[in-house]
């Protein structure tokens, strides 16, 4: 890949948290960049719901990319109500980690 396309990549991960107002994938304390997904398994709930995988990956700090995350949840749903909260929780705890004497 380019440098060219990875920048255009990372700049299109970010506006798809920060340009969607009801994104989940907000950590407290760092900028990300992170894209959700939702994965079909054709399979059913008793109650008739597909059953769907729910991810997102994403990596951080924003401006100068050095943690990369991805979020699997089986069987969890959409990746923006599962994976994203799950994400936005990692992310944080890695930069306070990082910021504790």
């Amino acid at each position: 890949m380019s440098e060219e396309t990875a920048a255009q990549l990372r700049k299109m991960m970010i506006e798809a948290v920060y340009l969607n107002e009801s994104s989940k994938a907000r950590p407290r304390y760092i900028r990300v960049g992170a894209k959700t997904s939702t994965a079909q398994t054709g399979r059913y709930g008793e109650d008739g719901e597909e059953l769907c995988h729910a991810w997102i990956t994403g990596f951080f700090p924003s401006s100068s990319p050095t943690f990369a995350v991805t979020v699997l949840v089986e069987d969890g749903g959409y990746g923006n109500d599962a994976a994203a909260p799950v994400f936005a929780e990692i992310a944080d705890g890695i930069i306070n980690e990082k910021a504790a004497p």
